[in-house]
């Protein structure tokens, strides 16, 4: 997704998946805020923060979470 593109508000996410349209996101496995900022700024859809697989511990969730909670 571009960044001039008009971003559709996230509470449309759940319409857009049950009516089957794309939705475009990620894993994050870094434990680091950036990588959450970026798929924001970029303009995707959702992210999911891996904790099982990645050295991801509760603080770092909260700050991944703090960053799409802002709306970057």
């Amino acid at each position: 997704m571009s960044g001039d593109a008009v971003r559709p508000h996230f509470s449309s996410f759940r319409r857009r998946f049950a009516a089957r349209q794309t939705v475009v996101g990620s894993f994050i496995k870094t434990p680091t805020t950036h990588a959450t900022e970026i798929f924001g700024a970029l303009g995707y859809d959702f992210v999911v923060i891996d904790e099982e697989h990645a050295p991801i511990d509760r603080a770092m969730r909260r700050w991944c979470l703090g960053c799409i909670s802002t709306g970057i």
